[in-house]
């Protein structure tokens, strides 16, 4: 099945063979693409060699879900985390159990300055 150039709607009966052209077959025709995998080639991997310059703002959108794929990057709502095959807050307090970076202070999510006692 090839593709065939939409039809322009208006408002005549539509026959099966037209649905049939226009809708299911390019449907079908659109199904039948394939990719090599390769870089910039549908594959999900990035080009380590590539750099960018002239960057002033790169948006990552918040994305709560878990991680799972080793040296990934996520925020999560104004926190950037790290997985290493353990999820690792880059910024701010986590909370007591996940590894991150600390500010100094006596909150239970904070490291102790190392000058205090017991």
């Amino acid at each position: 099945m090839a593709w065939t150039a939409p039809k322009t709607w208006d408002e005549t009966l539509i026959t099966v063979a037209d649905f049939n052209t226009h809708v299911r077959d390019n449907m079908m025709a659109m199904s039948t693409h394939t990719h090599s995998g390769a870089l910039g080639d549908g594959s999900n991997l990035l080009d380590i060699g590539q750099t960018f310059t002239g960057q002033t703002n790169m948006a990552l959108a918040s994305n709560a879900a878990e991680m799972s794929a080793v040296g990934e990057l996520r925020r999560v709502g104004d926190d950037l985390r790290y997985f290493s095959g353990t999820t690792v807050q880059l910024t701010g307090d986590a909370d007591a159990l996940m590894a991150s970076s600390r500010t100094l202070g006596t909150g239970a999510t904070q490291a102790a300055a190392g000058n205090h006692t017991h």
